[in-house]
């Protein structure tokens, strides 16, 4: 499986948890970790838990632009450029075993994560920024596009959680729980 420049998976992954992510390495480092627990209910568990913290990180990194690397600028237009192509190919017909679609399950686990986390800290913060008692209320500003790339999330959030040749249902209760945020 090729998927970036190197012909490394695991790197074009990275480069998109990263983008996604707003280059925070704890958060990429957590949607990556694989889940030890044995029982299922414990796994759903687990996996609420981990986006519960995950969508907490997001919304204070949004929040208080406490991105870890490079120009904001660049980082917003990388973003971009992953979120809409994620979204034009859920929406495209035409979609060939060599885009998205065709991530190993192993590899979706971690983009689908990122993906809940992404719009689930972005409402989080859109809570906290209006909340009376809040340190930066009235002061935050929506970053540029974010709403519409929280569109793309859901949806390629969505398309892969309902694939049926995959086995993410797990991950369901955390779309939910992002949802709801």
């Amino acid at each position: 499986e090729e998927g970036a420049g190197d012909g490394s998976v695991e790197v074009f992954l990275d480069v998109v948890l990263r983008s996604i992510c707003q280059s925070n390495n704890e958060l990429v480092r957590e949607l990556s970790d694989v889940s030890t627990s044995a029982a299922c209910l414990d796994l759903e568990r687990e996996e609420l838990k981990r986006s519960d913290a995950a969508i907490t990180v997001m919304a204070t990194t949004l929040l208080y632009d406490t991105c870890e690397a490079g120009s904001p600028l660049e980082g917003d237009i990388l973003r971009l450029a992953i979120l809409t192509s994620i979204a034009d190919w859920v929406c495209s017909a035409s979609a060939t075993s060599k885009e998205w679609g065709s991530l190993a399950e192993p590899y979706m686990v971690p983009l689908c994560r990122a993906l809940c986390t992404y719009f689930g800290g972005l409402g989080e913060a859109l809570i906290l920024s209006t909340a009376e008692d809040h340190i930066i209320r009235g002061e935050w500003l929506v970053p540029p596009g974010s709403v519409f790339l929280a569109e793309c999330a859901v949806e390629g959030a969505v398309f892969y959680l309902t694939n049926k040749k995959t086995h993410l249902a797990t991950l369901i209760s955390t779309f939910l729980n992002s949802s709801h945020r």
